[in-house]
């Protein structure tokens, strides 16, 4: 039988050798998928905050056209009030008979 070296390693030494083996390869497959997690959440964010981003922009640009139209029914409707007032005050005029 051949003689067995003996390198300052018994079995058991050599079992948790292993076990360490094990375990080292198992958290490097763990890592990898923690890195991957934390790709996948970075990139997810990433979108949601463009796709959030866009959405402010699009409420910001809807404000502004609102704001727009109000501006815009406020110069007709001072026109219209005005030329309503001097519809009446022509009216007025003629009913009193303070004409010529």
């Amino acid at each position: 039988m051949p003689e067995l070296i003996d390198n300052g390693y018994n079995s058991a030494d050599r079992r948790a050798s292993g076990t360490d083996h094990d375990l080292i390869v198992e958290l490097t497959v763990e890592m990898r998928n923690v890195r991957s997690d934390i790709k996948e959440l970075k990139d997810g964010t990433a979108s949601r905050i463009s796709s959030l981003e866009d959405r402010v922009e699009k409420l910001e640009l809807g404000k502004e056209n609102n704001r727009q139209r109000i501006e815009e029914t406020n110069r007709y409707t001072k026109i219209i009030v005005a030329i309503g007032v001097l519809i009446v005050g022509i009216f007025v005029y003629h009913i009193s008979g303070y004409h010529i």
